[in-house]
């Protein structure tokens, strides 16, 4: 090492920017995409649930088979191609103008969450590490809560996207000067009938 940084935490580095990408778009994304295509364009949760289950099927068969992956192309190239996945994936998940489209992307996302998922980052940060390796896999994969929390901010973001501050302000906080018939009806019905004037109780305390 002779007072240079160990190569091996770089590695630990570039998974953990990879866990960010891979846990937000591969895992935590398919919630997103179901509330987002559901509530944008009205299409039927099922036939988007369908979907989702194809990409993890999909995403689970190249887990099977990423050892022989790595060999054969390597760990390097894997990694690329699944992160190249993922944002071709989401991409085509945004622009799917059917629900059939979404079975297309679907596939590609299924093949880059299993190319870059946890198998593949333990693949990364694993053959630099003995004694440290705890330590190493709990940086790396703290990449993934990040992932996780950026994924789990989108809805909100698209959901006030297009809105102005005074209409989302509106939405919350209901205007003081208008109340509700039926509370007006409810106070007028417990008021007094009758109501003596002011002269009418001074003749009555002045009788007394």
């Amino acid at each position: 090492m002779h007072g240079n940084l160990f190569f091996g935490w770089k590695v630990v580095a570039a998974a953990f920017v990879a866990a960010v990408f891979a846990w937000g778009i591969g895992l935590y994304g398919p919630p997103v995409f179901v509330h987002a295509l559901h509530a944008g364009r009205g299409w039927p949760v099922s036939t988007i649930a369908a979907a989702v289950t194809i990409h993890f099927l999909i995403s689970a068969g190249f887990v099977i088979w990423l050892s022989d992956i790595h060999r054969r192309i390597g760990l390097a190239w894997t990694t690329r191609l699944g992160a190249l996945g993922l944002g071709v994936g989401a991409v085509a998940w945004a622009l799917a103008d059917a629900p059939a489209h979404l079975f297309g992307a679907a596939l590609i996302t299924g093949a880059g969450w299993g190319m870059s998922s946890g198998a593949a980052v333990a693949a990364m940060v694993t053959p630099w590490f003995k004694r440290r390796l705890p330590l190493a896999f709990s940086i790396a994969y703290n990449g993934a809560s990040l992932g996780g929390l950026t994924a789990r901010s989108a809805p909100r973001s698209s959901s006030s996207c297009g809105r102005s501050p005074a209409a989302i302000s509106g939405r919350r906080r209901p205007r003081s000067g208008s109340r509700p018939t039926a509370t007006r009806q409810a106070r007028a019905r417990h008021r007094p009938r009758h109501r003596r004037s002011r002269a009418q109780c001074c003749c009555a305390t002045a009788a007394s």
